[in-house]
């Protein structure tokens, strides 16, 4: 009786641990299989958590694997819960780029839905788990939090204001530069608030009613700021992105010797649902200056047509008045 009840013991552990390795392995399945979301397999910590349920893996291998995974998402974070929920809602996918265009076929909608169940799997793994599953529980690894996270209501929710959350980097950021020809985002940037100034109200209050037309998808100006320095010109572009992020409004800054790519910029942002302020600080022409050319193109449209952008241009010189508010 014994040593049945003892055979039974390690019968029900085993059958336990093979359960949550089962269960582990078939997570790891679906990650592979991911459709929209495909684009998080390459993501540093997903990627490293999908590597943990190889089998063909050493007891040294698992303990190796186990430390990258946690050494990567602790450089982030210490909850892998948020960790994922950040990661999807910032994901660029074909759904989220597509959505508001076009009228999806059922097929987007009931892979998202799958999908977002299996990423709401992932962010409840518990670190317990994963040891039990590695048979690593009695190695000393330190484990990280995790949290109950609706990952699925939350996106759904966040696709339905798009138009002011926004998707993917645009959702995370509301400032950014041109960089080697790339938009990228200003991950600090300036704190001004309209409320920090004084002075000057009238020719404020018409940028900010002017910037309202816009959030509103009311017909809007574009806009030159001039006056002495110091008067706040630049300061009172950068407080109306901040004062209105969640409203949808998004700012980009672009230098005088990068209006060449002002086409370029419009035609990567001709989609989004988002509002834009192209944003080009210390304007100033001289004469047969090439530059004034293209921002002139610009101004009085092109074959791409103007998309949902308003250029705010505050210079502290400018040698030709190119439009008013």
């Amino acid at each position: 009786m014994l040593v049945n009840g003892i055979c039974q013991v390690f019968f029900d552990y085993f059958r336990r641990c093979y359960c949550i390795m089962l269960n582990f392995e078939e997570l790891s399945h679906k990650l592979f299989s991911l459709v929209i979301f495909r684009n998080l397999l390459n993501d540093d910590v997903i990627k490293s958590f999908t590597e943990l349920a190889d089998e063909q893996k050493s007891e040294k291998e698992e303990v190796y694997l186990y430390a990258d995974f946690l050494s990567k998402l602790f450089a982030e974070t210490d909850n892998f819960s948020k960790y994922v929920l950040n990661a999807v809602l910032e994901d660029e996918n074909a759904y989220i780029l597509k959505y508001g265009h076009k009228k999806l076929g059922s097929h987007y909608d009931e892979a998202l839905n799958m999908e977002l169940d299996t990423l709401n799997e992932l962010a409840a793994v518990r670190s317990d788990d994963v040891k039990k599953s590695l048979r690593l529980e009695n190695e000393s690894l330190p484990g990280w939090t995790t949290e109950k996270a609706d990952i699925k209501s939350i996106y759904l929710s966040r696709i339905k204001n798009i138009s002011k959350t926004g998707y993917g980097i645009w959702a995370k950021y509301h400032v950014f530069i041109i960089k080697n020809g790339d938009i990228v985002p200003v991950k600090y940037p300036d704190t001004q608030r309209l409320s920090d100034f004084s002075g000057y109200e009238r020719e404020r209050s018409e940028v900010i009613d002017n910037t309202k037309a816009l959030l509103k998808g009311e017909p809007c100006n574009n806009v030159l700021l001039y006056g002495d320095a110091g008067s706040g010109k630049s300061s009172t572009v950068k407080a109306i992105a901040n004062e209105f992020k969640d409203d949808g409004l998004r700012l980009i800054e672009v230098k005088k010797n990068q209006l060449y790519s002002l086409p370029d910029i419009m035609d990567r942002i001709s989609g989004n649902p988002l509002k834009f302020i192209i944003f080009i600080d210390d304007l100033s022409f001289t004469k047969n200056d090439e530059d004034f050319g293209a921002l002139k193109a610009i101004l009085e449209g092109s074959v791409n047509g103007r998309a949902n952008i308003r250029n705010i241009k505050p210079p502290s010189s400018c040698q030709r008045e190119l439009c008013r508010p």
